[in-house]
């Protein structure tokens, strides 16, 4: 009988544990994404702006709050739920990253090929403003497919 008021209570005490790493992990997700949310607000801000250098200082981070919203969106149970919290933080998040992405990369390359041509590496320059050239193409093609 002991035996059985054992297993009995060490079910029980799973099943709660159980329950109660689910509702962590949800409680988790929508923590961060809420933060992301907070994030990505300051981050249009600054997409509609035009300010290339706010937008570049926050592009890395704002990357990285997307992955770790996806990474607490991941341990939630259940497929709608995830499915929900995605449609709810991560697409609109990707969304204006991939607003700016091409913008982000010139003036990243940019600021290369001017040390290039400081330091005296013209030629590595010249290569990289073909670059730059096709990351313009680039972002005049993604925008047009996506609509903004």
């Amino acid at each position: 009988m002991k035996t059985y008021i054992f297993l009995f209570t060490l079910v029980i005490t799973f099943i709660i544990s159980m329950n109660t790493t689910y509702a962590s992990s949800l409680d988790d997700a929508v923590n961060v994404g809420d933060k992301l949310a907070n994030h990505l607000e300051t981050f249009e801000k600054s997409i509609n702006s035009g300010d290339i250098v706010s937008i570049n200082e926050q592009y890395d981070g704002f990357s990285n709050d997307i992955k770790k919203v996806e990474r607490a969106i991941g341990k939630v149970s259940g497929k709608n739920k995830r499915d929900n919290l995605n449609a709810k933080y991560v697409r609109p998040a990707k969304i204006a990253r991939e607003r700016v992405i091409y913008e982000v990369s010139q003036y990243r390359l940019i600021n290369i090929i001017e040390g290039l041509f400081e330091s005296g590496h013209d030629e590595k320059a010249k290569q990289n403003l073909a670059k730059l050239d096709r990351l313009k193409k680039g972002a005049v093609e993604i925008k047009n497919a996506g609509g903004y």
